[in-house]
């Protein structure tokens, strides 16, 4: 749900706005509009944090919504669904979401999402998607794999006597940590200059 990945992404940002906003409003312990209302104030501040403009407003009210219906009703119809049906819900919410928070500003975020869903002539699959593509399928396969819990059923299978002090376990999940942190690594050394995306606010 998009709840639960608010919970485990910018957890300190989190933190902050529920302790000095969320509880003085008075948190759950309201009546259910105004718990809405708390939600919604809540991550329109978090937008404004972000930025002084419309996209990261947007951006805000956007999550702000999802959580409130989630709250409200879709919460337990998503606990229903197919585990890789509540993924791709929540997939597709958040990489939506993300053109609010990247975009220059609102009407660049606009036209993107058009594209997104082939709505003008500005298709994203172009001669630079066509390029990341051919150039760089083997990190989509690899953010794929790593995406799904292939990790955890590796370790169940190598950690046979059920104990997490099992010397092959430890070597196998280090080896694993140890491969992604070099890979990442080697690859920010080669990119062409990326700056650090909060240098923007």
């Amino acid at each position: 749900s998009v709840s639960e990945f608010w919970r485990r992404w910018h957890m300190s940002l989190g933190t902050w706005f529920k302790d000095y906003v969320y509880i003085p409003l008075g948190g759950n312990r309201v009546s259910p509009i105004k718990k809405f209302r708390n939600l919604m104030i809540v991550w329109a501040l978090t937008g404004l944090w972000h930025g002084a403009s419309w996209n990261f407003m947007m951006w805000g009210v956007y999550f702000g919504l999802f959580i409130v219906l989630e709250n409200a009703f879709l919460g337990q119809w998503l606990k229903k669904l197919w585990a890789p049906l509540q993924h791709a819900y929540l997939l597709l919410i958040v990489v939506f979401g993300w053109v609010f928070f990247r975009a220059p500003d609102l009407t660049q975020a606009v036209i993107y999402l058009k594209s997104m869903l082939a709505l003008n002539a500005n298709v994203l699959y172009d001669q630079t998607a066509q390029y990341f593509i051919t150039d760089y399928w083997y990190m989509f396969v690899l953010a794929i794999l790593i995406s799904m819990p292939i990790y955890q059923w590796f370790c169940k299978k190598v950690d046979l006597r059920g104990s997490r002090e099992h010397l092959t376990y430890h070597l196998a999940s280090s080896a694993l940590h140890m491969g992604v942190f070099s890979f990442t690594l080697f690859q920010l050394v080669n990119s062409s200059f990326n700056p650090f995306i909060y240098f923007r606010f």
